[in-house]
């Protein structure tokens, strides 16, 4: 069975080694597509609201302008974004029915923005509009992950590989930031690593105003260009890399000012003091917890999806040395994974199929992209925890 399976695998990647880019990203998108499909005729119960997963704590029905289904409960992220999505401009605390858990929500505001512009301000529009969005940056960031792959020598099947995270599977089923996030971040590399600087610095500074996470990579940038100046050389256009941190900086920074004017707080000094802790805290605490507990299917999914994640990030730190991806595509590895072991949120405790922890394996694969020997077979079984999340989400809310 297993010559059988691995035979299969091996004629397929044979039959796609000469796929384009846009070919993977077509891929990637009939995949996401389809479990889609699946999540709103099962789970939602074809019902468009009900992927926002409104909770009764932060959401009162008769006061939203269009029928969403509210839970018992606090709900779930996608709630919050669907209200600003509905007003982008608006920073009252509560509006539209909807309360917001925390103001630190208002600076994720690329995603909700982009699907309130296509909706052209329509709620009702908005309900397929947030999920479309997200599907969209899916098929483009198997494209980008596909053409780092081609042009180092690899298998563009490596860049679908690299775009089915598990995380994401929730993150476009609960009209998420991490897809648009993703793409934005790893389009701004890319354009990067082809020394188009001004695209570049756009394109990331749209990336950090999608969600902060991204800013990482950009101080990883600036790190590059001054570790540049001092050793008198450095990697691409001097100029360029300031301006590719720079742009995205000032953005980043002017629009927590605005935050900041219009809610009364500094919102990135209260995301840091509540989810930043002790080194592997959390991480440890998230183990032991499902270690201890009663058998279930949640903790068995979880364990698999931390393998998988596990496998990635270990296999790039052993190649790390041994890659030629540019210097700040490394810092922003290391320091990423330095936050990521850090956090002191839900994100290792909870059931939300580390999407947070996405960043980590998008770099951990650029790593790889650039490693010598990268066995394409070796890694295809990764697809199967994807498939097996995806099946689950289909199935509940």
């Amino acid at each position: 069975m297993r010559t059988e399976t691995t035979n299969a695998v091996e004629r397929l990647i044979r039959l796609t080694q000469g796929w384009s880019p846009r070919r993977v990203s077509l891929a990637a998108a009939v995949m996401y597509l389809l479990y889609l499909i699946g999540r709103i005729t099962l789970a939602a119960h074809g019902d468009m609201g009900a992927l926002v997963v409104a909770g009764s704590a932060f959401v009162t029905a008769s006061q939203v302008p269009v029928h969403i289904p509210v839970l018992a409960g606090t709900g779930y992220d996608g709630q919050f974004y669907f209200r600003i999505a509905m007003a982008p401009f608006d920073f009252a605390p509560h509006a539209l029915g909807i309360t917001f858990d925390s103001v630190f929500r208002m600076q994720r505001i690329v995603y909700p923005l982009v699907s309130w512009v296509l909706s052209l301000g329509s709620p009702h529009l908005l309900l397929y509009v947030l999920p479309a969005v997200n599907l969209a940056a899916l098929a483009g960031l198997a494209w980008v992950l596909a053409s780092f792959a081609v042009a180092s020598g690899k298998h563009p099947l490596f860049g679908l590989l690299a775009a089915l995270y598990p995380g994401y599977a929730l993150s476009l089923g609960r009209d998420l930031t991490e897809p648009l996030a993703a793409f934005t971040l790893m389009l701004g590399l890319y354009l990067l690593e082809r020394d188009k600087y001004l695209p570049a610095a756009i394109v990331l500074g749209v990336s950090v105003l999608t969600r902060e996470a991204g800013t990482l990579v950009v101080m990883a940038i600036g790190i590059a260009w001054l570790v540049g100046v001092v050793r008198g050389r450095s990697e691409g256009s001097s100029r360029g890399l300031f301006l590719a941190a720079a742009v995205p900086t000032i953005a980043f920074l002017g629009w927590q000012a605005v935050v900041r004017s219009q809610a009364g707080h500094f919102v990135l000094t209260g995301f840091a003091e509540s989810n930043l802790g002790v080194p592997f805290g959390q991480l440890m605490s998230g183990i032991l917890t499902r270690l201890t507990s009663p058998p279930n299917t949640g903790n068995l999914l979880w364990f698999i999806q931390f393998a998988g994640l596990t496998i990635v990030v270990v296999a790039s730190l052993v190649l790390l040395r041994r890659s030629t991806a540019p210097r700040w595509v490394k810092i922003s590895l290391v320091a990423t994974l330095i936050l990521m072991v850090s956090l002191a949120g839900g994100e290792w405790t909870g059931d939300a199929d580390l999407r947070s922890i996405d960043q980590l394996w998008l770099l951990s694969w650029l790593v790889m992209f650039k490693a010598p020997r990268l066995n394409l077979a070796r890694w295809s079984p990764l697809v199967l925890i994807w498939a097996i999340t995806a099946g689950q989400l289909a199935l509940f809310i």
